[in-house]
């Protein structure tokens, strides 16, 4: 029977003996985004006798990539002159690091044609003045490409916030000019979150006549 000491690091579901006789295995697993000790107690018994042996697990603690949360049905388009936003729920979150810094991290979408182009539009406070990015007046990044397929990049500052981050993701428009129907598989990714890259997220689009 194994028991934990640390049932939050290591539940006792969490321990699995396997084998048979004197050929016996035992895999610990921690519960997720946990670090720390624990020790382990197996306890065996033949029905009158019983023997214990106790060892030490040390889980290190692994910094997690910030996630982009969209949504996970295809987005479905048909050819026009304005732009439709990818996804007005889109999310950016870090469980290890709740507050996260973007200055010098690059928001990166990608995965569109020559057919088709990005934009920002005028949603959740955000707007574009040339190339700058703000969310009400404050300017939070710089805008490059994004037109004839060529890649999208924010190259954002240190007023970027995760909520500011947050609404540009929103606000983050699509176009195609594609008559034929088609999919494209957008990407976005954020690099150089305090040294560490984002999980990369995708939203299919649906282009249709």
């Amino acid at each position: 029977t194994p028991t934990s000491s640390n049932p939050g690091l290591i539940p006792n579901s969490h321990i699995v003996i396997s084998g048979t006789g004197t050929q016996r295995s035992v895999v610990v697993t921690p519960a997720a985004n946990q670090s720390g000790s624990a020790m382990i107690t197996i306890t065996v018994s033949d029905g009158t006798n019983s023997a214990q042996q106790t060892f030490q697990v040390t889980v290190q603690a692994v910094d997690d990539p910030a996630v982009i949360g969209l949504n996970p049905l295809p987005l479905v388009r048909i050819p026009a002159k304005k732009s439709a936003p990818i996804d007005t729920s889109a999310t950016i979150s870090d469980i290890d690091t709740p507050t996260l810094t973007f200055d010098g991290a690059i928001l990166r979408v990608s995965g569109h044609t020559v057919k088709d182009s990005l934009s920002i539009l005028k949603l959740n406070g955000v707007a574009r003045k040339g190339t700058k990015v703000g969310v009400g007046t404050t300017v939070i990044g710089t805008l490059t490409g994004g037109k004839k397929g060529s890649t999208w990049n924010v190259l954002l500052n240190g007023s970027a916030t995760p909520s500011a981050v947050q609404s540009l993701l929103r606000s983050i428009g699509f176009k195609s000019t594609d008559k034929d129907p088609a999919t494209r598989t957008i990407k976005f990714q954020v690099f150089n979150i305090g040294g560490v890259n984002s999980a990369e997220a995708i939203r299919q689009i649906q282009i249709g006549p």
